[in-house]
């Protein structure tokens, strides 16, 4: 364009920009309506752009956006981004994304009778020819997934979401943010635990995890634990961690992808919720030896140690400092990294080869070693943190494990954790097992039939690798981490 034409066109957007912000938001909302008999004013703005001032007003303070809602035009927005030219959708988006995260205007927009329309609008943007257009798509519905009674409406935008989360080109369109805010999405469909009963009957969506696999979320979200950007890695590792505790069958896929060095490496530097997930991640596909020896392959003990004492948020140097009867509660992505590191960790220890590693590890300062670590987790019984029992259980199994290598002894002599826990055989379990003992057992070589006993509950973990009971390896049935035997009620 020659240099007169383009002085000359910036002159006019000028002027327009001028007379835009200068309009008040009732003669704004006429021009956005289009409707000249209804306004009180000559209409001198097409509705695209009326919708770019309200995007520009909306920035401006929660009155702005009080005003603009009040006027009604969140409905006239949601017409143009239904009914509009491209432009004018990409205005409208801009402008939603500013209302979108107060409760009040969210209900307008998404959960009205039209809002299953309005959130499958703001998808085909995602999937859309206007590349500007998919950010602000992305954000207002990244916003709608994340309050909890509106998730079951992004069931239905699965496929546009996960065509977000791999869309790449063009950079300057901001595509990783793109990938950031669909991923987020994503986590949040695979972490509900329970939808609507009424969901099959509107929506049409079954289990939704099916959903999310029918889609071939697996490779997707495998691949955006390398992205770029620290959110759309830790969105990745929640969401297949999500997915993994409901499916432990997927395990050997995951596995077969290449994902255990991945995920370990996201373990030691991802941010705290990619932390977290890569921990999670790592439990539950350390199901098997080969995984287990995968994980030791790719040095994972170290960055699972490391999680056992996080680094927690400094405190203000310049507030003064009150006695505290508690300690703050840790923030929910750390107190999740505990509680997965010491599940990865119970199981790992089950491994001869890991022992020695998990009790002998040095992380750098101020990190702990293993055992301290955990023999602090069971001396403050997860109160102080609010750990629950699982991750108190699985700190208790994994001392446990980590005392039948001799080269730990004397750490967990050091750490003084409890007795029991250093002997092979407690005395009181010792004291139940002659219960079952077949030269001891009601009724041995009398032919009587043993009777239906109570179930015991040792709770604690063991490592059933070098246990025998006359010879029988002795076995934990059950769940994971809980030793159970049946102890027959009948008189000795």
């Amino acid at each position: 364009m020659p240099k007169k034409k383009k002085e000359a066109a910036a002159v006019v957007v000028q002027n327009m920009d001028r007379e835009g912000d200068a309009m008040p938001i009732p003669i704004l909302h006429d021009n956005l309506t289009g409707n000249q008999a209804a306004a009180k004013v000559q209409l001198t703005l097409s509705k695209q752009q009326a919708a770019y001032y309200m995007w520009k007003n909306s920035l401006l303070t929660e009155a702005k956006r009080g005003e603009i809602a009040k006027c009604g035009s969140i409905s006239y927005l949601l017409t143009l981004l239904d009914k509009g030219p491209l432009e004018g959708k990409y205005f409208s988006a801009g402008a939603l994304q500013n209302f979108v995260g107060n409760e009040e205007y969210r209900t307008i927009i998404a959960g009205h009778t039209t809002g299953s329309r309005n959130i499958l609008n703001l998808a085909d943007l995602i999937d859309g020819e206007h590349e500007r257009t998919k950010l602000s798509a992305a954000i207002c519905l990244h916003t709608i997934a994340c309050a909890g009674e509106l998730v079951h409406r992004c069931i239905a935008i699965i496929p546009q979401v996960v065509d977000g989360m791999r869309m790449k080109e063009p950079q300057w369109a901001h595509m990783h943010l793109v990938r950031a805010y669909c991923s987020g999405i994503i986590r949040v469909i695979a972490e509900v635990d329970t939808m609507p009963e009424s969901l099959s009957f509107r929506e049409g969506a079954g289990n939704y995890h099916a959903k999310l696999l029918e889609h071939g979320i697996l490779p997707t979200l495998i691949e955006l634990l390398t992205d770029v950007t620290q959110e759309a890695r830790a969105n990745a590792a929640l969401a297949l961690c999500a997915i993994l505790e409901a499916d432990r069958s997927l395990n050997d896929e995951v596995i077969a992808s290449g994902a255990i060095p991945v995920l370990v490496e996201l373990a030691s530097s991802g941010n705290d919720d990619g932390r977290a997930g890569a921990a999670g991640c790592l439990k539950c596909l350390a199901l098997t030896r080969d995984a287990v020896l995968k994980i030791l392959e790719a040095d994972g003990v170290p960055p699972l140690v490391r999680l056992l004492t996080p680094p927690l948020p400094a405190e203000d140097p310049g507030k003064k400092k009150k006695r505290k009867k508690k300690a703050p509660p840790l923030p929910p992505a750390i107190l999740k990294a505990i509680i997965h590191t010491t599940g990865a960790l119970r199981l790992l220890s089950f491994e001869d080869e890991a022992k020695p590693l998990i009790g002998q590890e040095l992380p750098p300062e101020p990190a702990l070693p293993a055992i301290p670590a955990l023999a602090k987790l069971i001396e403050m019984k997860g109160k102080k943190w609010n750990l629950n029992f699982d991750a108190y259980q699985s700190a208790v199994g994994t001392l446990y494990n980590l005392s039948h290598d001799p080269t730990n002894l004397s750490a967990l002599v050091e750490a003084k954790i409890p007795q029991y826990l250093l002997s092979p055989f407690p005395a009181g379990w010792m004291a139940d097992m002659e219960y079952i003992r077949p030269a001891t057992a009601p009724g041995a070589g009398t032919g009587e039939a043993e009777q239906e006993g109570d179930v015991v509950d040792f709770g604690m973990t063991q490592s059933v690798q070098s246990m025998e009971l006359d010879g029988t390896p002795l076995r934990a049935p059950g769940t994971p981490g809980m030793i159970t035997e049946q102890r027959p009620t009948t008189a000795m």
